[in-house]
């Protein structure tokens, strides 16, 4: 088991070579504090069960990779302006996820 913290590094995505080195044994990425508005850069993570990707620029219709094994995704401070789009994206994408924090987005100003 590998844990990966990314955060704070102002990436618009995970650079390929990191990617490929570290990919095939992370199971928790941290991706918090960054510049990500799309998540293809991440879908070589295939055996994460936890997810951080809090401050950053993604919104509800940003493609959401499937991790059959996530269960844990913390969203905090981002885009997310349509909660039930995102929400059914997210359930379809994640089917073992059990914590989901999602606070601080534009859906919850309303």
């Amino acid at each position: 088991m590998a844990r990966l913290s990314l955060a704070y590094r102002d990436l618009e995505e995970v650079p390929t070579a990191i990617a490929q080195k570290y990919a095939p044994a992370a199971v928790d990425l941290d991706l918090s504090h960054n510049a990500l508005r799309s998540l293809s850069s991440v879908q070589s993570f295939g055996q994460l069960r936890t997810l951080v990707l809090d401050n950053n620029e993604l919104h509800s219709h940003v493609q959401w990779p499937f991790f059959p094994h996530l269960e844990t995704l913390w969203i905090n401070h981002n885009l997310i302006s349509n909660l039930p789009l995102f929400i059914d994206k997210v359930a379809t994408a994640y089917p073992k996820l059990r914590e989901l924090r999602c606070s601080a987005r534009p859906a919850a100003e309303r």
